[in-house]
């Protein structure tokens, strides 16, 4: 190659270092801008940070307070607050942040507010307001959230949409500071009826079915109205729903809940028979009994009534040896129930036999087996003496016989009174009645602990199954997983539920945004490095030629 040719490739040579130097330089100082505004925008979001602290923290407060927070921000800026959100806007450099915060135990009330070196913080009845405006005129048209802190009730705020300005002045009618069906006056709020928690404010006025949505302040809260919304899993019990809503506890809610087991005998609290009496178990009654156990009061055996079992008499009446249904203590003769006289109950002890459960009457009679094997043994008793024996067996109280005409006139006197106590009669038969009953509760017993069991091997299992939701069984179903549960807690894992108010989601996303500016300069440079290697070798392979 002449010297022209090689001046000529030097030239290209160099514009070409030039070019990839210019390009470079403009990667690099992309790099450096963009990192110092990632810096700057870090500044910002930590003062966000900062306020949002603050609001988690008054939100553990169990009383009113007022607090004043000093928040030095070295720029002009606008701070926002509504619908669970807030909204940082600064000026020189233009950035827009916004927060996402859970604020379940208060209501938020929307606000805007300047630059200021101290923030303020209001709390009035889980009302947080964040403001430097104390405001409160209720004689013009303009919604002032100020008024709630005061405890007032803006009619302007009360009526349209406000900015989602739910003040509980407003909406608690009798002051009671709780939302119930008592509160409902036929004015629906909806500012205060949303799918977020806001410190259990809401407009029962607006419970509406089939309108998608769930209000999760209305948790556990008898209103009289069943949202069909709250109804499948998702973490709100609508109590009025009963036991359409599988998110209630069947326990001690009020709701007689047969199909979960529930019954008047088992569950007394939830299941009451208010307009009768509870006869859960009495088989004799089977076709009077309803659902829950219950039995009314007309069909119950009155006094002196025929019966088969004390079930089915009325209230203090048992059902006595004759089969009438008398007061305690009483059998029924010659058409009425009278009382037993004492001799009457000394001596029903003998014929007590007949009317004990089976299970016992196989006890007695080896007993008196025993005692006849006794008595066969010894060869000197005499037949006067077997008697004596045998009678004092069956009844201590009766007396030994002096001789055979005292002994048969006793015999027949004792012959003649067949009819036992009714009491030890009662007692028996409710022994037998509370085995049953003691039978039949642990055979519920154990087929709920069987229903909870198969429920635990289920959970724990690695499979998130469909009845399962990062709520009830965060071990098979994380917050990274998608189960229509939003889980914005701060926790280090961004939940696909809830992209957009996850902060776990929006720190994800800055740190990836990071990352990708270190790979474009490593790639820059790494092709520099290559063209640079490329043209030297080619020029040295020139040179020697």
């Amino acid at each position: 190659m002449d010297k022209r040719g090689a001046t000529v490739l030097n030239m290209i040579m160099v514009f070409g270092l030039m070019v990839i130097g210019v390009i470079a330089i403009s990667s690099l100082r992309s790099v450096i801008l963009s990192q110092a505004k990632v810096s700057e925008q870090e500044y910002y979001d930590d003062f966000a940070e900062n306020i949002l602290s603050v609001i988690e923290q008054i939100e553990s407060y169990q009383n009113d307070v007022n607090l004043s927070v000093n928040l030095i921000l070295n720029n002009d800026y606008i701070i926002e607050v509504s619908n669970n959100e807030l909204i940082l806007t600064t000026f020189n450099p233009d950035l827009k942040i916004t927060k996402y915060y859970p604020a379940w135990n208060i209501n938020v009330l929307p606000s805007k507010l300047e630059s200021q070196g101290t923030i303020k913080f209001y709390l009035k009845n889980k009302n947080l307001l964040i403001t430097d405006n104390k405001k409160c005129n209720l004689n013009d048209n303009i919604c002032d959230p100020f008024c709630t802190i005061e405890d007032k009730c803006d009619d302007a705020c009360y009526h349209e949409y406000e900015n989602n300005i739910c003040s509980l002045s407003c909406i608690d009618l009798n002051k009671d500071r709780t939302i119930d069906y008592n509160d409902i006056d036929g004015i629906c709020d909806p500012d205060c009826y949303d799918s977020f928690r806001n410190g259990g404010i809401y407009d029962p006025d607006c419970v509406i079915s089939d309108d998608n949505i769930c209000e999760p302040d209305s948790h556990l809260v008898y209103d009289s109205i069943c949202d069909s919304d709250c109804r499948g899993t998702n973490g709100v019990c609508d109590p009025d729903c009963g036991m359409d809503d599988i998110d209630c506890p069947h326990e001690k809610n009020g709701n007689c809940e047969c199909d979960l087991g529930e019954n008047c005998e088992t569950s007394p609290e939830d299941c009451s028979c208010s307009e009768g009496f509870c006869r859960y178990s009495c088989s004799f009654l089977t076709e009077y009994i309803n659902k829950s156990g219950c039995v009314e009061k007309i069909y119950l055996r009155d006094k002196g009534d025929q019966c088969i079992n004390s079930c089915e008499c009325s209230r203090e009446l048992f059902c006595d040896t004759s089969g009438h249904c008398c007061p305690e203590n009483m059998i029924y003769r010659d058409g009425e129930c009278t009382k037993l006289d004492v001799w009457e109950l000394q001596s029903a002890e003998k014929n007590l036999q007949d009317y004990l459960p089976v299970d016992q009457q196989e006890i007695e009679l080896d007993q008196e087996n025993e005692i006849v094997d006794k008595e066969d043994q010894d060869s000197g008793t005499t037949d006067s003496k077997n008697t004596d024996s045998s009678d004092s067996s069956l009844d201590s109280s009766i007396k030994s016989r002096s001789d055979d005409s005292d002994s048969r006139e006793v015999d027949e006197k004792y012959i003649e009174i067949k009819e036992p106590d009714a009491k030890i009669i009662q007692e028996n038969k409710n022994q037998e009645k509370n085995k049953i009953n003691t039978e039949k509760t642990e055979e519920d017993s154990l087929s709920k602990t069987t229903a909870v069991s198969d429920k635990k091997k289920i959970c724990g299992n690695n499979i998130c199954e469909k009845t399962e939701t990062n709520l009830d069984c965060p071990e098979d179903c994380p917050s990274s997983l998608k189960d229509n549960i939003c889980n914005d807690n701060i926790d280090g894992i961004c939940d696909p539920d809830c992209i957009d108010k996850d902060r776990d989601c929006i720190k994800t996303e800055q740190s990836l945004n990071k990352g990708s500016g270190f790979k474009h300069v490593i790639f820059i440079l790494i092709i520099i490095a290559i063209l640079i290697l490329i043209i030297i070798k080619t020029y040295f392979k020139k040179k020697d030629v």
